[in-house]
């Protein structure tokens, strides 16, 4: 049976999932099936919060392939590279602090920059 890598959510795009990465890099996302496991797991946080919250979140960086996160200044072992981290803003940050005080994940950490408003969620998983 082959394994599914094929990443679904309901409020966000492909699009917005892998915006600013080097499409000829994205072969290695598609081909590598932890990956697309990480990045389904924190869509359906994101679903949720999304729901919860009932305004639009912004995607301002999700997987990162290697000559993205150099570009923006990313360390080498970030978890954008493995699927497994998602920044996020909302036009309405203020009420998105809530919403996001209110995730019960206990594998997901999260990390607010309330001067540049967002958050950084990244998923609690072994290296």
């Amino acid at each position: 049976m082959k394994e599914k890598r094929n990443l679904t959510a309901r409020y966000f795009s492909l699009d917005e999932i892998l915006a600013k990465n080097d499409r000829s890099e994205l072969i290695d996302l598609i081909q590598d099936p932890a990956k697309v496991a990480n990045m389904q797991s924190l869509l359906a946080v994101l679903d949720e919060l999304r729901e919860d919250f009932g305004k639009p979140i912004i995607i301002n960086s999700f997987y990162r392939d290697f000559s993205h996160n150099l570009r923006v200044g990313g360390v080498k072992t970030s978890k954008h590279l493995r699927g497994a981290a998602v920044d996020i803003t909302s036009p309405d940050f203020d009420n998105l602090c809530q919403a996001v005080n209110h995730l019960a994940n206990i594998n997901l950490r999260v990390i607010p920059y309330f001067k540049r408003q967002f958050f950084h969620l990244e998923l609690i998983i072994s290296k």
